[in-house]
């Protein structure tokens, strides 16, 4: 269990909406067994990989970030149909991460040509 999680969510199944999965992220921390990392704990109750897990980052905020894209993943790979406030199934609002491991000028390519493609179906849909 998440000792006093910064944010919680609260999934469903489409196929059982009385079933909970809850996401706890726990607030990041100086990681006392290296030097200079960061970590961040997760746990999400009601999957098989329910955890609690450990991420580690550079600074805090690149540790919290890693956590909420681990998370993502693991929901994706328990291979349930997810819900989140009435939404489509497998939509729970939990944005994927536009990695940086190619460096800036890729992950700059991805970020435009996802703001185009919102774009065009932005207007797609006021055109009806």
């Amino acid at each position: 269990m998440i000792a006093s999680p910064i944010a919680q969510r609260v999934l469903a199944t489409a196929e059982n909406p009385n079933r909970s999965i809850i996401v706890s992220i726990g607030q990041p921390e100086l990681d006392s067994d290296s030097t200079g990392d960061w970590l961040c704990r997760f746990q999400i109750e009601g999957i098989e990989d329910a955890g609690p897990h450990v991420v580690h980052g550079a600074d805090s905020l690149q540790a919290l970030l890693l956590a909420v894209e681990d998370v993502r993943r693991k929901l994706d790979d328990s291979g349930l149909l997810l819900v989140w406030q009435n939404n489509e199934p497998s939509n729970f609002c939990i944005p994927r991460m536009v990695p940086y491991l190619f460096g800036g000028t890729f992950a700059r390519d991805i970020e435009q040509y996802i703001d185009e493609r919102i774009q065009t179906f932005g207007e797609a849909l006021a055109q009806g």
